[in-house]
Formats: structure tokens, C-alpha cells, sequence
């Protein structure tokens, strides 16, 4: 039977008492509801395969991990039309079947558009898996956080994990679009990024159990021709996209508890138009990248955007930039 620790309080579940968001229920843990993602751990079998990180066979060496953590917005105006465009929606690349068996569907899905939260699944399918050809895709590894006015963790597993576990890229783009659709609430940014930066700390402290007891963040050293320097970049990011405004009359005020760290890992993406008030709030919140000093931020408002979306994807699962002009190397 599989199980799962919570990151902030230690506690064990296993698959009869887990909570369906996998987050701590307990009214003692410090992450009060919000923050205590459940991370499975394998116990048995091939540690390649299976639902989560693998404790590693005894070393006198700690594992080098690079982690990106996907929060992706599963609000109910995902399911538009991709773009924010009705004119220029695309049809689905979706069969019909597989869409008519989803929750929450809108119009414009049932009548075989393609909808954001349909885009934003196959960017990030086709991304992840032409990473499998990298080195190591064991030892790198994604945490998907999906979020309206909630938080739920969806998975933690390495790229092998992943490519291993799903036969295709669409395959991968299926399960992906489910699970989005099984949310379809209000935009609560700021508790999803509150998750996004507990797991980024006990991940970067090595303090995550689940991965073993003898981890440590990949870090590379890049030269910082701004600051005259060279700094050591941890191999995580935290990439956060959206299509709507922060819901501050429900939810407190928009911020960023990555502001003042440097490095800041996270990096965010709006789907939709430069014009519109979310766009401006999430781009108000982003820091510089430490090697451009280029917003790390990405707009994503018309069909020839798909490639930058893909590589946003790619770029945050492989950990190797920050920015848009980090992003062509990805595309490459």
C-alpha cells in the first residue's frame, strides 16, 4: 500500500486515509490546511516506477535533484476558449469521447473547441516528455500543485516516473486535463503560491524525507554579468500560471512570499491579454531574472504563443532559466 508524509508536520497517511486534495488535515500541522502537501513515498519495486520519490540505495554520496513545482490554475474560466479569442479558438485536439467524459465542461468544449485548460494540458504534456531524453530524468523531478480558491497536489514524480507511467504524450495530456477539470472554482494566487514556497524551503533545506535522507538541490554556477559575479543557482523553479484576476474581496490581498529572495524561483505566465487587470497583478509581482534582469514573466495572448508555452514548460521542468530571453535555448 502506498504511503505519504505531509512536508511540513511529518504525518503518515496511506491510501485509505489520505485526503482527496492530498494535503494534512491535521488541525496541528503547521501548514493549517494550506501548505502540507502529501508526498508519496515508495517503499517496494523499481525505483523508476510508482506513484512518488524513491528513497535511494545506501551511498556515501547525496543525490543531486532539481525540482519544479507546476501550479497550474484550474479556475472555471480555464475551461474558455484557448486565448481568450472566440474567433481564433482551435478546434480540440482532444477526441470528442474523451472530452464528453470530463466534469465541468462549457460550452465552447462541448462544442469541440479547444479550451485554455485543453492547451495548457498539452503544452505541458509535450513539454515533459521531450525531457525524457535528458540526463538523469530519474533525479529530476515535478510537483504539480492544481488550484482555484483551493490547493491540490496532484502528483510528485521524476520525469522517468512520468514517461514511464503514461505510454504517450497525449496519454500524459489526459490525465493532466482531468484533473483540472475536477476544479472549477474562484482564483485564490496567493495561497497556491504559499504552497509553491513551502515546498521550494523543505525541498531545498533536504528536509523532504520522502526523497531519501541523502539529497541535496543540483546547483549550477552562473556568472551574473549585472551584478559582476557568479552566484549559485539552485536546479528548482516554481511556475505559476493564470487566466484571471487574484479575488482580493475573498481571499486577502495578492503577494508574493518569494519577494526578497535572491534567487527568486518563481516565474508566472498569463494566458490572456496584455490589457487585462490579472495580467498586470501577476506581473507586478515577479521578480527580475538574475541574468537578464528581464521580468520572469511570460504573456501568452494568441495561437503562434503555443511554442513559448511549451517552452515555459520545458524551461521550468529543466530548470535552466528564468526569463523570456532565457526561453530560446528551450525552443531551440
Amino acid at each position: 500500500m502506498q504511503t505519504y508524509q505531509c512536508i511540513d508536520c511529518g504525518a503518515m497517511y496511506d491510501d485509505k486515509n489520505k485526503p482527496s486534495n492530498m494535503v494534512c488535515k491535521l488541525s496541528t500541522c503547521p501548514g493549517q490546511g494550506l501548505t502540507g502537501a502529501l508526498i508519496p513515498i515508495q517503499t517496494t519495486g523499481n525505483p523508476n516506477q510508482g506513484s512518488g520519490p524513491s528513497s535511494p540505495p545506501p551511498t556515501n554520496h547525496q543525490r543531486e535533484l532539481g525540482l519544479c513545482i507546476l501550479l497550474m490554475d484550474a479556475s472555471g474560466s480555464m475551461g474558455d476558449p484557448a486565448f481568450g479569442f472566440e474567433g481564433n479558438c482551435p478546434p480540440s485536439v482532444f477526441d470528442a469521447s474523451y472530452i464528453k467524459s470530463l466534469p465541468n465542461l462549457t460550452d465552447y468544449e462541448k462544442n469541440g473547441l479547444m479550451s485554455k485548460r485543453q492547451q495548457v494540458s498539452a503544452a505541458a504534456a509535450a513539454a515533459i516528455f521531450g525531457l525524457e531524453s535528458i540526463a538523469k530524468p530519474e533525479d529530476a523531478y515535478i510537483s504539480a500543485i492544481k488550484f482555484d480558491h483551493t490547493q491540490a497536489q496532484m502528483f510528485t514524480k521524476s520525469i522517468k516516473q512520468i514517461t514511464t507511467e503514461f505510454a504517450t504524450a497525449m496519454d500524459f495530456a489526459k490525465y493532466l486535463l482531468k484533473e483540472l477539470c475536477t476544479l472549477n472554482g474562484g482564483t485564490d494566487i496567493t495561497a497556491a503560491l504559499k504552497m509553491g514556497k513551502s515546498i521550494s524551503e523543505k525541498f531545498l533545506q533536504g528536509s523532504i524525507s520522502a526523497f531519501g535522507s541523502s539529497y541535496k538541490a543540483l546547483v549550477h554556477s552562473q556568472y551574473i554579468e549585472t551584478r559582476s559575479e557568479t552566484i549559485d543557482l539552485p536546479n528548482v523553479r516554481v511556475l505559476i500560471y493564470s487566466d484571471g484576476e487574484h479575488q482580493t474581496d475573498y481571499f486577502g490581498d495578492l503577494y508574493s512570499p518569494f519577494a526578497g529572495s535572491f534567487p527568486d524561483l518563481l516565474m508566472g505566465a498569463f494566458i490572456g491579454k496584455e490589457t487585462d487587470k490579472g495580467c498586470r497583478e501577476l506581473k507586478g509581482i515577479l521578480s527580475k531574472c538574475p541574468r537578464h534582469d528581464h521580468e520572469q514573466f511570460f504573456l501568452i495572448d494568441k495561437p503562434d504563443k503555443v511554442a513559448t508555452l511549451r517552452g515555459i514548460f520545458r524551461m521550468a521542468s529543466g530548470s535552466s532559466g528564468f526569463c523570456p530571453k532565457c526561453l530560446p535555448n528551450q525552443q531551440r
